[in-house]
């Protein structure tokens, strides 16, 4: 498949991939689309790589994107994350920005296990929401899980519950 440009990212969740381009930033997905993990309202399976139209027109364009098992979260260059998807945490089939402070940090970085996500901001703090991690809550807002200076790798690993 040609996007005409070389790719940046790739992530797979449980049945559906998100591709990131590197120039664009534009984001392509494919996969089951039954819960909205694709971020297009409809429940319509893309066995081919589609842009989706909702993050089209977002002026920034897009650095990263993760997957988890039903939905997806994705990194705008201007540092702003965009989540779709179902269960507890987004309920949205359109990406919706991510509330609460990091709406006010520069994110640099982010990922996704099957039901934790993950955000470095630029000053190395680490925050966490949907699964929150070793319990069986929800947190469709972002929490403080690291301050800047914790070692990163043991704030990734603890997140995802190892």
């Amino acid at each position: 498949y040609d996007l005409g440009e070389r790719n940046a990212a790739l992530s797979a969740g449980l049945a559906h991939s998100t591709l990131t381009t590197y120039r664009g930033g534009k984001v392509f997905l494919s996969g089951y689309n039954v819960q909205g993990e694709l971020g297009m309202t409809s429940s319509t399976t893309e066995y081919l790589l589609v842009e989706n139209r909702y993050l089209r027109d977002e002026p920034a364009g897009f650095r990263m994107c993760a997957s988890g098992n039903y939905h997806t979260i994705c990194l705008d260059r201007d540092g702003v994350i965009f989540a779709f998807g179902t269960g507890v945490v987004f309920n949205s089939a359109f990406p919706i920005k991510i509330k609460g402070d990091l709406l006010t940090k520069v994110v640099v970085w982010i990922d996704t296990d099957s039901l934790t996500n993950v955000a470095v901001t630029e000053d190395g703090a680490v925050y966490t929401f949907g699964m929150v991690p070793g319990t069986d809550t929800w947190n469709p807002d972002p929490v403080l899980y690291s301050r800047p200076g914790m070692m990163f790798r043991t704030a990734m690993a603890a997140a995802q519950g190892i």
